[in-house]
């Protein structure tokens, strides 16, 4: 039985990827890192886990563990990153029924500043960023924790190989969403439980679990 729903943010919630892909370009000429400008380059960092492929790219890790830069940028550009289509209506449906929580790379700040622009901030039981651990399958236990619930009583919401790889990891089911940053061959590759293609089919899968 289905009791809680974890959201991944960029790509779930936040259409993120132009935006993060633009200060993505800034950073690697900041910091003379010769890579691919490519968005497809860009896309291909979330086959795996992030943070350690930007250490190997060549970012200082103290840079990605408190990045004011990357923070100060974002939120004065927040009003770039748009909610999808039909996510409020289905956290509107979800947060009375279940424990929602949003695990993401990204950061407090960042994170608060949108879910106030768009009003979903009342809508989450728990929000775990970079800022609480760097690493998103220690995230999920501490919500497990912090929740008392078992790993077949949640399910996870993501849209990369790695989101995949990580519930796989953590014995987590997962529904893979292909209006984020991979598409929907890239991700039926990877076998996730689930694949939704709009945000209605995630009450759906969740329904037909339970049921």
């Amino acid at each position: 039985m289905i009791k809680a729903v974890i959201f991944d943010w960029n790509g779930v919630i936040a259409d993120s990827l132009k935006l993060d892909h633009k200060l993505f370009l800034e950073d690697i000429k900041h910091h003379k890192i010769k890579v691919p400008r490519s968005m497809k380059f860009y896309k291909s960092l979330y086959n795996s886990n992030l943070f350690k492929n930007l250490l190997k790219l060549g970012f200082p890790r103290e840079v990605l563990e408190n990045d004011t830069s990357y923070k100060d940028r974002y939120i004065k550009q927040i009003r770039q990153t748009k909610l999808f289509p039909g996510i409020k209506s289905l956290l509107e449906t979800i947060h009375n029924k279940y424990k929602i929580a949003i695990i993401t790379s990204n950061y407090n700040v960042t994170v608060d500043a949108f879910n106030k622009l768009y009003r979903i901030h009342n809508l989450f039981d728990s929000v775990l960023t970079a800022d609480s651990h760097r690493y998103k399958e220690e995230k999920i236990r501490i919500f497990l924790q912090k929740f008392s619930l078992q790993k077949d009583e949640v399910i996870f919401i993501g849209d990369t190989l790695a989101d995949i790889e990580i519930c796989k990891k953590s014995g987590l089911k997962i529904i893979a969403v292909t209006w984020g940053y991979h598409e929907r061959p890239r991700l039926k590759k990877a076998k996730p439980d689930f694949v939704a293609d709009k945000p209605k089919d995630i009450l759906k899968i969740i329904s037909k679990v339970n049921s």
